[in-house]
């Protein structure tokens, strides 16, 4: 059957290209840790979060108000285009400056510090990655193709590493070339291309456009950092060890969550242009998508808690098993940010930014503090904890305010999370053996549909009305 919904259909080019590039990583990524040990793959998993955030700091909220403008129907979309990546390469170079000295000020051991000197001169050609135009005009097969281009030869790169027993330096090269396929690719699909260095540098422009994002772009560096900073403080305190182990556990967690990234490059444009033309079809939009979504990410939630000792045994083997007790818990992030990210992308859609500033703030706020008190004392246990604790900040905080678009139906969201909560917490410790797991989840997986239909807070009716055009 043909999907006619535009959300859908979104999601699935997304899905499609990035989901396989995403199992592409992961597995390589969990093979890298295994050959490599937590010792050195800590070297690896400190200096890969710090190049993604950089990238948000680079960014500075110039693609999601990007995106927002060219869904709204901007004029002159080319020179609008080549004006933004003008400034997004200036913040890129002021970005990659300011890394620099980070390194080499607070960066002892010299293969960290270079891998992230080296991974910091992808934020140059980052800059040129014009997927948010994209993302605004909906063409999301070629959004998901530069990913997968983006994603995917960084992924090759690390097999070749792992294959020829390559120098660990090699892997901010394949992920520089990475991004100069998806340089090219995105200005293939655009057929845009600058004529003179004017229309790149527009000092007028630029100041409008940072009027416009620089309340999304502190707001994404804060909400980046909940989860791209967290080996920083583990470094900190516990050394390149912890940082592995903690490492192993954010990689099943972080690809799970490449879902939200996705759902909310999605939603961002289908949820503006309800607002422009029928914002009274909000709220029952809003109500469709949180019901369904969730409803997924806890069940998946449930089954990785569950199971979490043995796909740490089974994918990094037994020298990864203090990682298991993290994933149980951190995985719980993903429900409660599948539903956050409809909040945040509502706030962003209905130009509400102050709000969505004040809520990202408020968790990196808590997210440092907390940090700085229970990592040293609980180490890398107490880093999940926290992460799951700040997003059910951000959750209170968008339902207030949010309220009069998503307070009716936020009980039977919350019934979706609690029930597979209580299912989880029901099942883990019965028959810990190993060879009673299949029957742990399938207890599991039927208590949490009993809970979700008794409570009313899911039903069937639900999940079809996704396929309604005239709805999402």
């Amino acid at each position: 059957m043909k999907i006619k919904s535009p959300l859908l259909r979104g999601f699935g080019w997304l899905s499609l290209f990035q989901g396989v590039t995403a199992a592409m990583m992961t597995f390589t990524t969990i093979y890298f840790a295994r050959w490599l040990g937590p010792a050195t793959y800590g070297k690896v998993a400190f200096a890969y979060p710090i190049l993604l955030y950089s990238i948000s700091v680079a960014a500075f909220g110039t693609n999601l108000w990007g995106t927002r403008e060219v869904a709204a129907g901007k004029e002159n979309l080319r020179l609008f285009s080549l004006q933004l990546i003008g400034l997004r390469s200036l913040l890129a170079a002021i970005t990659l400056a300011g890394l620099a000295i980070y390194a080499f000020l607070a960066v002892p051991d010299e293969v960290t510090r270079d891998l992230i000197l080296f991974f910091g001169l992808a934020l140059l050609p980052m800059a040129w990655v014009a997927d948010w135009v994209l993302q605004g005009q909906e063409r999301m097969h070629h959004v998901a193709m530069i990913r997968a281009l983006r994603q995917g030869g960084y992924a090759l790169g690390m097999l070749i590493v792992l294959l020829l027993r390559l120098d660990l330096i090699w892997l901010p090269v394949f992920f520089i070339a990475a991004a100069l396929m998806a340089v090219v690719y995105s200005a293939i699909s655009l057929r845009w291309f600058p004529r003179s260095t004017a229309e790149l540098i527009a000092p007028t422009a630029w100041r409008h456009a940072l009027n416009g994002s620089w309340e999304m772009g502190l707001a994404t560096i804060a909400g980046m950092g909940l989860y791209r900073l967290n080996s920083v403080f583990i470094h900190t305190y516990h050394g390149e060890t912890a940082v592995g182990i903690y490492g192993a556990a954010e990689n099943i967690v972080l690809t799970l969550l490449l879902a939200t990234g996705i759902f909310k490059d999605v939603l961002l444009p289908r949820v503006a242009i309800h607002w422009n033309r029928a914002p009274e079809l909000l709220p029952e939009v809003l109500r469709k998508i949180s019901r369904s979504s969730v409803a997924l990410a806890a069940l998946v939630a449930l089954v990785v808690s569950v199971a979490a000792d043995s796909l740490i045994l089974l994918l990094y083997g037994e020298s990864y098993i203090h990682s298991a007790n993290i994933l149980a818990l951190f995985v719980w992030t993903f429900p409660l940010l599948s539903f956050n990210t409809v909040l945040l992308v509502t706030l962003m859609a209905v130009e509400k930014q102050k709000y969505y500033f004040r809520i990202i703030v408020t968790q990196a706020a808590v997210h440092a503090l907390l940090s700085i008190w229970l990592v040293p004392l609980y180490g890398a246990v107490a880093t999940a904890a926290i992460v799951v604790g700040i997003e059910i900040i951000g959750t209170c905080m968008g339902l207030y305010y949010l309220r009069d678009l998503v307070g009716r139906f936020f009980p039977r969201v919350a019934g979706l999370i609690l029930s597979a909560a209580i299912s989880t917490i029901a099942v883990s410790n019965a028959a810990p053996e190993t060879w009673m797991l299949p029957l742990r989840l399938a207890v599991g997986i039927l208590l949490y549909c009993i809970l979700v239909i008794a409570s009313g807070s899911f039903s069937w009716r639900d999940l079809q009305s996704l396929r309604n055009r005239s709805s999402i």
